[in-house]
């Protein structure tokens, strides 16, 4: 017998999966208000339970720039009511899904993996210079990634 979509509604989890799913958007609209506005494009909030705050950004980069400011962030953050209570900020980095833009161009564009001539030269002397045979070894060899 097939269900109506009132009675798939009125269902407990079903109907908690919403309530969260709205709170977690309520949420990350008083984030938006807290945070410089690239970042702020960059990062949502993925959970808020016992008063810790766990925020997930596009990147290592965004990762980053959160980590730095979650000191300052949570003290205003404290300052709203929503937030009152908050006591960490946990920032983790969004895994790439397959589909998406950015990991397919991370996977198709060729990395350069050349060095400038005076780098090259600066490798080369600090080879010479170097008593260890394999590190001197290494080094020769990453100098010969000198563009031409």
């Amino acid at each position: 017998m097939a269900k109506s979509l009132t009675q798939l509604f009125q269902q407990s989890q079903f109907e908690r999966m919403v309530v969260r799913s709205k709170q977690l958007a309520s949420l990350n609209r008083h984030l938006e208000t807290h945070l410089p506005a690239p970042l702020a494009q960059h990062c949502h909030i993925a959970n808020y339970r016992d008063n810790e705050l766990v925020l997930v950004a596009d990147n290592a980069t965004w990762a980053t720039r959160l980590r730095y400011l979650a000191p300052d962030l949570i003290t205003a953050l404290q300052k709203t009511p929503v937030f009152k209570g908050l006591k960490n900020v946990h920032c983790r980095v969004a895994q790439p899904s397959a589909s998406s833009p950015a990991s397919a161009t991370q996977t198709d564009a060729p990395i350069s993996r050349h060095i400038s001539t005076q780098s090259a030269e600066i490798l080369k002397a600090t080879a010479d210079s170097v008593s260890d045979e394999k590190l001197s070894e290494s080094l020769l060899r990453l100098s010969q990634r000198c563009r031409s």
